[in-house]
């Protein structure tokens, strides 16, 4: 049976060996030299030595800061978040005390807290029968900002500050039909949200908005809209514009263009009245004569635009009086040229 006691220690035997000191290497001088002493004999072969290059001084070595060293990967990980709409959120409540019960959760991950009823109020299809089930959320094949835009108008908020872009505002109008939504209903006042923000991009967009408006037949928003279109000329209608806008619209727009060209041709086609002959002039003044003033309004007819302006024609006719210094002739062509102008202004420039 093994003892679990450890044997005394026998300082007797170790002062022995310490005192006879014969295991240690000798030298010539009887001292103890630290080499000998280190030298272990060829049978050690490469481990003679200690090696020491690869190691630093204790003054060489860097504390170890335990409260700043780097976090495993796991720890680095963090929570997982959801995004949620700033305005379609549960702090929401409407006019009526309703309060959102239904969460759609748009394609980029956008959570939009909403109130079921609302949409069914919209919609004619449960709003794609995402509303026909007992789940309280339902992810869209739609983008946040397409989503924003069309709870937006189904809300009736102003949607001015996110300026969506004109792509984001066909896909709004796309995105009504599947889910059960009359953007002829929604849209078609000033004041709906569709209708200011496809309203705002017509400056810089005249054409594409004017398609957007026409598809969704927002008879009212694409009247406003075409004046923007006579600043661009007709071969600029591609196919897919004319597909879009479809053949009504899109012959309303030909009709509108051309239409006051020949205006603007029927306007300036008769010369200015000569007047009554004087001493220094005979009441009809080269340019009056009606050959020489056919062939100078066509020159402005060919270089003009269906959107040109008054002004701009009252400059360019005016500047035809300069070519003579009879102040009868002067007269008689700013009063033709007033009358022209007024004329021109009272064109329809709308479908």
């Amino acid at each position: 049976m093994q003892s679990d006691t450890l044997p005394a220690f026998d300082g007797t035997y170790w002062a022995s060996l310490v005192q006879d000191m014969s295991w240690l290497p000798s030298s010539s001088s009887g001292d103890l030299d630290f080499e000998d002493f280190m030298d272990f004999g060829p049978e050690l072969g490469d481990a003679q030595a200690f090696p020491t290059s690869g190691f630093r001084t204790s003054d060489e070595l860097e504390p170890i800061d335990q409260y700043n060293t780097p976090a495993s990967p796991e720890a680095e990980l963090e929570p997982s978040t959801i995004s949620i709409s700033t305005v379609f959120n549960l702090d929401r409540v409407e006019a009526d005390g309703s309060t959102p019960d239904f969460y759609l959760i748009a394609s980029d991950g956008v959570h939009f807290a909403v109130n079921a009823a609302k949409l069914r109020e919209n919609s004619i299809n449960q709003f794609g029968g995402l509303l026909a089930s007992t789940n309280s959320m339902a992810a869209m094949p739609l983008s946040s900002t397409v989503l924003n835009m069309l709870l937006h108008t189904i809300y009736g908020l102003s949607a001015a500050q996110y300026a969506p872009a004109v792509d984001d505002l066909a896909a709004t109008i796309d995105a009504s039909e599947p889910y059960g939504l009359s953007m002829e209903v929604l849209a078609c006042h000033p004041t709906s949200p569709l209708f200011e923000a496809i309203l705002s991009r017509a400056p810089s967009q005249p054409l594409e908005c004017y398609s957007l408006a026409a598809h969704a037949k927002l008879e009212d928003l694409a009247g406003v809209i075409s004046p923007y279109t006579l600043s661009l000329p007709l071969p600029d209608v591609t196919e897919e514009n004319a597909e879009c806008m479809g053949p009504s619209y899109l012959r309303r727009l030909f009709f509108l263009h051309l239409g006051r060209m020949e205006a603007l041709k029927r306007i300036l086609r008769a010369p200015p009245t000569p007047h009554p002959p004087t001493e220094d002039c005979d009441g009809y003044a080269e340019y009056l004569h009606p050959g020489a003033w056919v062939q100078r309004v066509g020159e402005i007819v060919w270089g003009a635009s269906p959107n040109i302006s008054s002004i701009s024609l009252e400059t360019r006719l005016s500047a035809i009086g300069k070519e003579t210094d009879c102040t009868e002739c002067q007269h008689y062509l700013a009063h033709r040229v007033k009358k022209l102008v007024t004329e021109w202004s009272l064109v329809k420039n709308t479908i």
